[in-house]
């Protein structure tokens, strides 16, 4: 009897380079695997990437032939994560390239994604060949109480290994609740840091409670928006190479402060591999559109 095995790529995000950008791979499995948490654990942590998305292809999905649907699901080395963004970036552009008569030939206009969180996603290709993402906005609330901001500051500062000037901190309220936004000042010089990831676990979770952490700026660049860095420890991830899912908060902040409406902006993650993003928050929908690139740099199944 032949080995069971799955098809896999390594695809990174929001880059046309091998070497930066976010890598996620991208595991095609079966109605029932789709179900078998277990064995997307591990799977996931043998694949030891700073995300692995698994698809599921529905068959009764959408009755438009230009627009296939997959439920989809998205782990670190350590636990199931609720949102992906660079992950549904890697699986779009993988889709969207596959030759005439596979899931996602050119005919296809729209992928639609069902996560587990009951979140509906959609991707599309842009004209200039860009993968576009429609993603939820996330709610922020400033933090107020003295006494964790203060400690908030301190952590920040410690684990960015400079006396950074906090402008803004605030959290993240429902799928989000677990993510702290800290805007700092341009001139503390964010992809300068050398950081120290391991120190943003001190806010985790007795009193805080946050497992994901974004730090932001603006940029010095005039061509571009707003650039940012995501620590995520206990998540598995030190740092996040680019996070596409910080962005729900980042697009909508940037934004409103920037006066740029609905138009689109480029932002940067400055993590020593780095990634561009194209962005814009749509109000009226509740919505934001993420554009990335990605590149493929590996094909092939593993073997169960």
């Amino acid at each position: 009897m032949s080995p069971k095995s799955l098809p896999i790529s390594i695809v990174n995000a929001f880059t046309t380079d091998a070497f930066s950008g976010n890598p996620a791979a991208v595991v095609f499995v079966d109605k029932q695997q789709i179900q078998d948490t277990g064995l997307l654990r591990a799977v996931a942590k043998n694949l030891n990437q700073p995300i692995t998305a698994f698809l599921h292809r529905l068959q009764d999905g959408s009755s438009d032939p230009g627009v296939v649907a997959f439920d989809i699901r998205w782990f670190t080395v350590v636990r199931e994560r609720p949102l992906g963004g660079h992950g549904m970036i890697a699986s779009s552009s993988l889709l969207f390239s596959q030759p005439e008569g596979s899931a996602a030939a050119d005919a296809v206009k729209r992928i639609v994604y069902n996560t587990r969180s009951g979140i509906v996603l959609t991707a599309r290709k842009t004209v200039d060949g860009w993968t576009e993402l429609t993603m939820p906005v996330a709610t922020l609330e400033p933090l107020v109480e003295d006494d964790k901001l203060k400690a908030v500051v301190e952590v920040v500062r410690r684990a960015l290994g400079r006396e950074v000037r906090v402008k803004y901190a605030g959290v993240g309220v429902g799928v989000f609740a677990d993510r702290l936004f800290v805007e700092i000042d341009v001139d503390d010089d964010l992809a300068g840091c050398i950081p120290k990831p391991e120190l943003f676990v001190s806010l985790v979770p007795v009193e805080t409670g946050y497992a994901v952490n974004i730090i932001t700026a603006a940029s010095k660049d005039t061509d571009v928006a707003f650039v940012s860095r995501m620590f995520a420890p206990v998540n598995g991830l030190p740092e996040d190479h680019v996070c596409g899912s910080a962005h729900c908060m980042l697009t909508p902040y940037w934004a409103k402060k920037l006066a740029r409406g609905d138009g689109e902006m480029l932002a940067k993650q400055v993590s020593v591999r780095g990634g561009d993003i194209r962005t814009a928050w749509c109000e009226a929908e509740g919505t934001i559109t993420l554009c990335g690139q990605a590149k493929t740099v590996l094909t092939g199944e593993i073997f169960l």
